[in-house]
């Protein structure tokens, strides 16, 4: 029996500030713990990095990130970056690669035909919701049948790919926690009176749909003193600064940008919200879980019934209607005792997602099993 490690080659766009890009490299630096060799290998160059990889983590940096002007330079960049593609997957001498998101998961696929090399490929969102064109739907429904395993971040993903694609083997993997940043988290009580969210401006996020409801309860609110905050940056930055003045929001709930300390962030808020139309796993919701915040969500959406047990560790609004997203809001700033409770609950439940429950079922996918 061989006694090398297991080699592991990532495969990312980028490393930019999105949940998946933070996912990758804290994946990265827990494999490695755990014995095996691991290579990030990026689109992107290191100078647009958000997230920094750990110092013993390899990283291989393609340079493919490049504009296309039309159809046929969209095709020759792709062709490109096949072709450079499939010849560091060579180079690396994995045994397997795992690639993270939709259109990465097709190019891989195709980089890899035909190469000894085991390939996993990674949904981060809901495909069903996430519009990615005629082509890449075409292209993902056919090859993900290539795949060795297909990792879903939820069993309704799992489903729906088993359904709509010609994946041959699923598994569910959720995202793990940050066990670190749960130790000493402060009691609600001692938080200032802030309301928090987290993630892209786009539309994905319903952060239009968290400023419909805080303009419902805009009186209660602010006359109880609470601030929002709401980081991140994106496309629709404008249009939510719009809405934002026009509703008469802006003295009191703020678009704050990117930030690198959202954990800190969050340990100093009290309450947080959720208020996407589609994700595959929130990770930023388990981030507020874990810094003990009071959260809450809109039910049905992909992974909130996983994290949240409606009125145990958390509230959830039903549909996408803002005034119930408004009302959930108003009814945690303002019962104390349901807030304090439902925040250290939030916590422990957390804990089922720490990188010791999660991280061995990303290793058992690596070694070949825990398919369904």
């Amino acid at each position: 029996m061989s006694t090398q490690p297991l080699s592991v080659g990532l495969i990312i766009s980028s490393l930019g500030s999105g949940g998946a890009e933070r996912t990758v490299v804290r994946l990265a630096g827990q494999l490695q713990a755990r014995g095996m060799r691991v290579t990030v290998l990026t689109y992107s160059r290191p100078e647009t990095d958000f997230y920094q990889l750990p110092d013993s983590v390899a990283r291989v940096p393609l340079d493919l990130m490049r504009r296309s002007s039309g159809p046929v330079s969209a095709l020759q960049n792709n062709l490109r970056r096949l072709r450079v593609l499939r010849k560091a997957i060579q180079n690396g001498g994995f045994d397997v690669v795992v690639s993270f998101m939709d259109s990465t998961n097709v190019q891989t696929l195709l980089a890899a035909s035909g190469l000894p090399v085991r390939v996993v490929i990674s949904e981060r969102i809901h495909p069903q919701y996430h519009k990615v064109g005629a082509v890449w739907r075409a292209l993902r429904a056919r090859l993900y049948g290539r795949a060795d395993t297909v990792v879903a971040q939820t069993g309704q993903i799992a489903a729906w790919l088993k359904d709509n694609t010609a994946a041959r083997r699923v598994a569910v993997v959720p995202n793990f926690s940050d066990a670190e940043a749960a130790a000493d988290v402060p009691l609600l009580a001692a938080r200032p009176k802030r309301i928090i969210a987290a993630g892209r401006l786009h539309r994905q996020k319903g952060f239009d749909l968290l400023l419909a409801a805080l303009a419902a309860q805009q009186a209660p609110l602010r006359e109880g003193g609470w601030q929002v905050c709401i980081f991140g940056e994106g496309p629709e930055r404008d249009v939510l600064q719009q809405q934002l003045d026009s509703s008469g929001l802006g003295e009191w709930v703020k678009l704050a940008g990117k930030t690198t300390q959202l954990a800190t962030e969050m340990q100093q808020s009290r309450v947080f919200v959720l208020s996407s139309r589609y994700e595959g796993f929130p990770n930023v919701l388990l981030e507020a879980m874990t810094a003990g915040c009071a959260v809450c969500a809109f039910d049905g959406v992909s992974g909130v019934a996983e994290l949240i047990s409606d009125g145990e560790d958390g509230l959830t609004a039903k549909g996408m209607d803002p005034a119930g997203l408004g009302a959930v809001l108003l009814r945690l700033c303002e019962d104390t005792a349901l807030t304090e409770r439902l925040g250290p609950a939030a916590l422990a439940k957390s804990a089922q997602f720490s990188p010791a429950a999660v991280v061995p079922l990303w290793e058992a996918v690596l070694r070949g099993g825990a398919a369904q």
